[in-house]
């Protein structure tokens, strides 16, 4: 019983964890979504139907026409010669990383990485 109460703590606390935050680096320093594969959440860029992770909303990153989410866009995560790609925020911390894009891993369309 001890132990069941000590799993269900952790997984509670687990769920409740924030998801990293992205933000332009194009000097506007706008909320681009939250970095996180929940589907329905509404700020997750991993929405395919929410304002942050659709491909047809204009500062989605998923978006392959905007500004953020475009090849030859200077803000985009996508664009590998991009010196300005949007950043991560984790949660509680006060570091920063550029977001990259790596080339494709097996099916998955993007490798999203810090570094």
């Amino acid at each position: 019983m001890k132990q069941l109460c000590i799993a269900l703590i952790l997984f509670a606390g687990s769920a409740l964890a924030e998801a990293p935050s992205i933000y332009a680096n194009d000097g506007t320093g706008k909320y681009l979504g939250k970095l996180s594969a929940n589907r329905y959440d509404a700020e997750s860029i991993s929405n395919p139907y929410g304002e942050y992770g659709s491909r047809y909303a204009t500062d989605s990153v998923n978006n392959p026409y905007g500004r953020y989410g475009s090849r030859y866009s200077p803000y985009s995560a996508t664009n590998p010669y991009t010196t300005q790609a949007p950043v991560i925020i984790a949660p509680r911390s006060s570091t920063t990383e550029p977001l990259r894009v790596q080339r494709p891993v097996s099916n998955y369309p993007y490798y999203w990485n810090s570094k």
